[in-house]
């Protein structure tokens, strides 16, 4: 929380900055692009740049601390705040936490302390999906829901549109809005609704769960707009953690611009089954099953035994429909095979996993006459 500027002058004299802080205040713009895009299905950063952030203070950082589910993939995130980023992993002990680091309007009038990331990227060949996990939180719940100060999160790919005007927010190119077509904010609905539970060992009153912002897109370069601003005063701050910036490729009319919920972070062995490697498997044929974790929709699994592909094929396991697939290594010679699966969700996430078995040759029996 912040501390009365008297109080906070005489800390800073006493207590020595920590080289280890979990939160790493940064004006680096490709240093939060790198920690935002760091996940397997990251697309090609080329660039990161601010369009505007404000002059003073921290609003912004790079941050490796273990909070409300983050980081997501590669062990950091992102944080962008309309205050002091610093501050996201204090206690909660005031309802009004924050800083007014000299940010004048640059989009309209009533917008104070924006800050906008653009980070300049690549869409490989054959992805037509861009999306990015976040959190909103804020210092302005529940005081000022249903009102006019009300701060926004928007995230809006190659058109950096939105303004404000009168306190309220035009975004047309956003593509992290709510079930009703808005900006995430404290007064959010369904599912982007932000609540006091949410915000759990943070500074701020309340937050969102964990939200995918995505939109449809096409191979080649883009730059990406990630906005986030106090509305109507320079106080009662907000902020967004943002990580897994994916580009992934979807079936048809599975990537739909918008803020919904996140399916978990998955790992491979989350979903993939494997027998252990730690004996020889000559004379075995065993089942690999593809489990469909909640809120997963498994489109293509593929397996493959040293580069040959192998059948998989659906089946009912305890009720549920699951792929699976038979490897049979009995009669094959002495040595290492390889076996490599690969998963592509629905969403677009691709899951690989690959394991190597030893086999051992049937052990002959000895024409030696027994020792006596």
């Amino acid at each position: 929380m912040r501390l009365p500027f008297a109080l906070l002058g005489a800390a800073l004299l006493v207590a020595p900055a920590s080289a280890g802080a979990a939160i790493n205040p940064t004006r680096d713009a490709a240093a939060i692009a790198a920690a935002i895009a760091d996940g397997p299905d990251r697309p090609n950063v080329t660039g990161a740049s601010f369009l505007t952030i404000p002059p003073t203070g921290n609003p912004t950082a790079v941050a490796d601390s273990a909070l409300t589910s983050f980081p997501l993939t590669g062990g950091t995130y992102g944080v962008l705040t309309s205050g002091d980023a610093t501050l996201a992993d204090d206690p909660n002990t005031a309802p009004n936490s924050g800083a007014s680091i000299g940010g004048a309007a640059v989009r309209g009038g009533t917008e104070r302390d924006v800050t906008i990331l653009k980070v300049d990227l690549t869409v490989p060949s054959g992805r037509n999906c861009l999306s990015v996990d976040f959190r909103f939180f804020s210092e302005e719940f529940p005081e000022f829901v249903g009102k006019s100060v009300n701060d926004a999160f928007v995230a809006e790919l190659d058109n950096p549109t939105w303004t404000t005007a009168a306190n309220a927010v035009n975004a047309p190119n956003n593509f992290a809005f709510d079930p009703t077509g808005q900006v995430v904010s404290i007064n959010s609905t369904g599912v982007t609704s932000v609540a006091a539970a949410n915000s759990t060992g943070t500074t701020y009153d309340a937050g969102t769960t964990l939200l995918r912002a995505s939109t449809p897109t096409t191979p080649g370069s883009h730059s990406l707009y990630l906005s986030i601003f106090d509305q109507g005063d320079s106080v009662f701050d907000s902020a967004v953690f943002v990580d897994r910036l994916a580009a992934t490729k979807t079936a048809a009319g599975q990537c739909k611009a918008g803020a919904g919920a996140a399916t978990p972070a998955l790992k491979p062995t989350d979903v993939i089954k494997l027998p252990s490697n730690k004996k020889c498997v000559s004379r075995r044929k065993f089942r690999i099953r593809i489990r469909q974790p909640g809120g997963i929709k498994i489109q293509t699994a593929l397996v493959f035994v040293n580069g040959k592909r192998v059948r998989v094929l659906s089946r009912k396991v305890l009720g549920r429909k699951r792929k699976v697939s038979t490897v049979d290594l009995r009669g094959l010679p002495r040595g290492t095979f390889k076996v490599r699966i690969v998963v592509l969700t629905t969403e677009g996430t691709t899951l690989r996993h690959t394991r190597k078995y030893r086999t051992c040759a049937k052990k002959r029996k000895s024409k030696r006459p027994p020792k006596l």
